[in-house]
């Protein structure tokens, strides 16, 4: 008889034992976690951060340590504005508890551009309308191609571009009604941004359009290869 309570008792403790670590694995296994903790991107990139095994009706907080050098959107959309190194958190709160998880992004510099294709100085008549902007230290030139954004925060390429413009000869004209071109927004500490359009042979500034007149390379293709496009 006391064998069999024995053996019964044994039983009962191996039965709570295997219990206890099923238990333990599927926690295990449903703990929330990031598709990425540790990733590169390069400057004006982006990444989607997902959080995997969670419930329907968690909640998901995103913010950024550095936002200066990396943002991340409310869907866990990372972009990189500037080189350097982030942490993005995704803070998960379900079923009473709060998970903060953590995903480290480092921002390499921008390799340097070889192509140059400033022109030569004599050759362009120097207008003024730049002249602010090289000396005010322009931080960032911002663009899209196919609704994503980059920016550019090189700024030798940033005074290469401002410079190829002011050394055009150019004059004040009308609105030219032509649609598409490629537009750049200059960033500017302390100051509004400053929106650039350009067109074959036309660009604006803030809504003032202007005629080239000693060029004919088209502005567009000039400014996208500084741009490294």
């Amino acid at each position: 008889m006391m064998k069999k309570w024995i053996i019964f008792a044994v039983m009962i403790l191996l039965s709570g034992a295997c219990l206890s670590n099923n238990v333990n694995a599927a926690a295990k296994q449903s703990k929330p976690k990031l598709s990425e903790t540790k990733i590169t991107l390069k400057v004006g990139t982006k990444k989607t951060i997902k959080v995997k095994k969670i419930g329907k009706n968690a909640k998901i907080k995103w913010s950024s340590n550095r936002p200066k050098i990396v943002t991340v959107s409310k869907k866990g959309v990372a972009f990189a504005k500037a080189s350097g190194n982030a942490v993005i958190k995704a803070t998960v709160k379900q079923k009473g508890k709060k998970i903060v998880l953590k995903c480290k992004i480092n921002v390499p510099k921008p390799v340097k551009d070889s192509v140059n294709p400033l022109p030569v100085a004599d050759v362009y008549k120097k207008n003024t309308l730049f002249d602010t902007y090289l000396s005010g230290g322009v931080s960032a030139i911002h663009y899209n191609i196919n609704n994503t954004p980059y920016v550019v925060t090189d700024t030798k390429k940033i005074t290469s571009i401002l410079t190829y413009m002011s050394l055009l000869e150019v004059e004040q004209t009308t609105n030219p009604n032509v649609a598409g071109g490629f537009s750049m927004i200059l960033s500017v500490p302390d100051r509004p941004m400053v929106t650039i359009g350009l067109l074959n042979d036309t660009f604006s500034i803030d809504g003032q359009y202007y005629k080239i007149k000693n060029s004919t390379l088209d502005i567009t293709t000039v400014i996208q290869l500084f741009l490294g496009l």
